[in-house]
């Protein structure tokens, strides 16, 4: 995707690549806090109709989250004029919010030219959208879809040398450090979903856990376990067997339908971020999901099930 960032007009001009479109690929959500829901609903249909991208529009309370499918884009939908109009939309859409600068965005495309890839990231800094591109050339492994593409998949002390100078390759063209302060980068380095340590905790057969892995997030999906309490009566035989306090509290958050927190954390267990989960959907719905979604972090080993948010630390 060609990147029109008015930022970037003192940085060195990279020739594009000058083969035909292969396809395109993006991934990765933008959220915020939303407004006007069907000004919303028309900007995302709009989108779509470019043909260029397909999005998912989520409502969560008071927000929103556009999810981008990573379905292949037929190369001859990739117009130059098809993605001016869509980046146009986002600014549209980010500008129409109630709060802009709040906007988060982890969205990114992949251009698959025969002679070359175009890669951007479209960061939103400061309630406007940035497209931060890089060109370089087209590997076999462009040929997969971006989700099972390895090469930003694994954290950073892990990066083989072609890895490592893709970072380097991103701080020396000048967008790569503001990308880092913003976490982009960390986010995009994240451990892979199938690589993380699932620890339930207290929640231990009262619960499962899936976890995929969504362009720098983590889309955890809680469902009921082998030992979910049907009813009361299941809930006072299991506390039998429960005698910490702590145990019996996990019980009682499941059983009452109450909110525990995903904690994702290094490798030594301290915390580095987390997210509430309600558990409410599950109480009457033996097929119900609680769905929470998680930042990625480049040091980030384990998801646990916990009590409370817990005090995240320096990392």
């Amino acid at each position: 995707m060609n990147s029109s960032d008015p930022g970037s007009k003192n940085k060195p001009e990279q020739a594009l690549p000058s083969g035909a479109v292969l396809h395109a690929q993006f991934n990765g959500i933008l959220e915020g806090f939303a407004g006007d829901w069907s000004t919303l609903e028309d900007t995302v249909a709009r989108i779509n109709a470019t043909k260029i991208a397909e999005v998912d529009l989520e409502r969560d309370g008071g927000r929103f989250s556009l999810l981008f499918e990573n379905t292949p884009i037929p190369g001859e939908l990739v117009t130059p004029e098809a993605q001016q109009q869509l980046l146009e939309l986002l600014a549209t859409l980010i500008a129409a919010t109630p709060a802009p600068e709040a906007v988060e965005s982890t969205v990114a495309c992949k251009v698959v030219h025969e002679d070359g890839i175009v890669e951007t990231i479209l960061a939103v800094e400061g309630g406007e959208l940035r497209p931060l591109s890089r060109i370089r050339d087209r590997q076999k492994h462009d040929a997969l879809p971006l989700e099972q593409s390895k090469q930003f998949a694994s954290p950073l002390q892990q990066l083989g040398a072609r890895k490592g100078a893709l970072v380097a390759l991103l701080l020396l063209a000048g967008f790569g450090l503001m990308a880092w302060q913003n976490g982009y980068v960390g986010k995009i380095l994240s451990r892979p979903a199938d690589e993380l340590v699932n620890d339930l905790g207290h929640f231990e057969r009262l619960l499962e856990v899936t976890v995929a892995k969504d362009w720098g997030k983590y889309k955890v999906t809680i469902t009921r376990g082998p030992s979910y309490p049907e009813s009361p009566a299941d809930a006072e035989r299991l506390r039998v067997d429960r005698k910490a306090t702590s145990e019996l509290a996990a019980l009682d958050i499941v059983a009452k339908g109450d909110h525990l927190y995903v904690q994702l954390r290094n490798d030594t267990g301290k915390i580095i971020t987390s997210a509430k989960a309600e558990l409410r959907p599950l109480l009457d719905d033996k097929e119900g999901q609680v769905i929470v979604r998680i930042n990625g972090h480049i040091n980030g080993h384990t998801l646990r099930l916990a009590l409370d948010r817990g005090k995240a630390g320096k990392d």
